[in-house]
């Protein structure tokens, strides 16, 4: 994004994205604070003017280290995610609740200064997990959330196990769009009971 300064359809189409990606990895408060700080510190300014780099560079600060790698991927690189989930079963707890076992695979890709020759690149990056209940209205739109957290993901395939409450129906990788994905419709997968 930093060098797409007279592209205004990466400014509106990945812009939001990006900027959501870095509010829920950084934390709501962190990401304000960090805009807050960078309009403070550059209001009423005189040439030259302060370029966007500067702001990377303030999230970057604000990043913990596990993270200032995805920042830098955010706006400095053409980075695509590539995350399926290929499988998901449940078994009952003797307490009543549900184990999830969801089988993910990961992997990351960089473009060139154009987005061509996209390479595989080593991914090493918490990500969100979801698990939801199922639909009680017919056409509803948000399925209950069973489960969201983040779990660190490699490249590759691995399986992740978590338990909720209630019976699930659904599981995926990334399931609100986070990460920047050219095929979201494989991020989910029914669950269903393990054999």
């Amino acid at each position: 994004m930093t060098a797409a300064a007279s592209q205004g359809s990466i400014h509106y189409e990945k812009g939001s994205l990006v900027m959501y990606a870095l509010k829920e990895s950084l934390g709501e408060e962190t990401a304000n604070r960090v805009l807050r700080e960078f309009l403070r510190a550059n209001q009423y300014q005189s040439p030259p003017f302060v370029t966007s780099e500067a702001l990377v560079e303030r999230f970057e600060a604000a990043a913990p280290d596990s993270l200032k790698g995805f920042v830098g991927d955010l706006f400095r690189k053409i980075t695509l995610y590539d995350n399926r989930a290929t499988g998901a079963t449940y078994r009952e707890t003797a307490d009543g609740r549900y184990r999830v076992t969801l089988t993910v695979e990961a992997r990351k890709q960089q473009a060139d200064s154009i987005g061509a020759s996209p390479t595989e690149a080593p991914m090493d990056l918490p990500v969100e997990i979801g698990v939801f209940a199922e639909e009680i209205d017919v056409g509803a739109e948000d399925q209950r959330t069973l489960y969201r957290q983040t779990h660190r993901l490699t490249s590759g395939t691995q399986e992740i196990t978590v338990t909720v409450d209630e019976k699930p129906a659904r599981a995926g990788v990334d399931p609100f769009t986070l990460l920047i994905d050219r095929e979201t419709e494989d991020n989910m997968t029914t669950v269903t009971r393990a054999e």
